[in-house]
């Protein structure tokens, strides 16, 4: 279980923003919470989805704060498992 709805949500307001702004993508109001769903936005009235992967990569680039919610531990978490998997020691 994590506390954010998904990868997006561990973003904070002010790197969520500035990378839908870098995809050209205006949010949807009630965008803020944790649990809000952060990747679709209203087109001409139709509901669209954000592209994960554009977001993620405008995020990456603004060097996103980790600890947010409980995103550095959950990180950590998955490098181990990682690690562990592979046998490799990085």
């Amino acid at each position: 279980m994590t506390q954010g709805r998904e990868i997006e949500n561990y973003l904070d307001v002010d790197i969520y923003l500035r990378a839908m702004q870098k995809i050209s993508v205006v949010p949807n109001p009630g965008y803020e919470g944790a649990y809000s769903d952060r990747c679709v936005y209203s087109d001409y009235g139709k509901s669209k989805a954000v592209n994960k992967l554009k977001l993620a990569r405008a995020a990456m680039e603004l060097l996103p704060n980790l600890d947010v919610l409980d995103l550095r531990a959950k990180l950590e978490g998955l490098v181990a498992f990682i690690r562990g998997a592979s046998g490799k020691n990085f």
